[in-house]
């Protein structure tokens, strides 16, 4: 199996299980995430405990203006946005440029 490059954009509860679970198939993840969640991540990494396995790992995370900095979008095989859906508007407005100057899939796994 091919190892794919995926960020996922928001890595709470649907974004942290997705980014456990692409992790433990092989793949590559990029989480952002802001504020404390962000801190969090970055000083222990991300554990999901779902119907009693435990995953943990330790991916690259960042704020979405470190993102614009340091990666492009087509760096990613996948672009998974994994936010609440009204947080979905800011975000955009962050991201539409760097988002548009690239040809990656999006897969939006919104809640809320």
């Amino acid at each position: 199996m091919a190892t794919l490059r995926i960020l996922i954009v928001g890595a709470g509860g649907i974004g942290g299980y997705y980014a456990a679970r692409l992790a433990e198939a092989g793949h590559q993840v990029v989480l952002t995430a802001r504020g404390d969640h962000l801190a969090a991540l970055q000083a222990n990494g991300l554990t999901v405990d779902y119907e009693g396995q435990v995953f943990h790992h330790s991916f690259p995370a960042c704020h979405h203006q470190d993102l614009v900095r340091n990666y492009q979008a087509d760096d990613f095989d996948l672009i998974v946005i994994a936010l609440k859906s009204t947080a979905t508007s800011t975000v955009m407005a962050e991201l539409s440029e760097w988002l548009r100057a690239g040809s990656v899939p999006v897969l939006s796994l919104q809640n809320g």
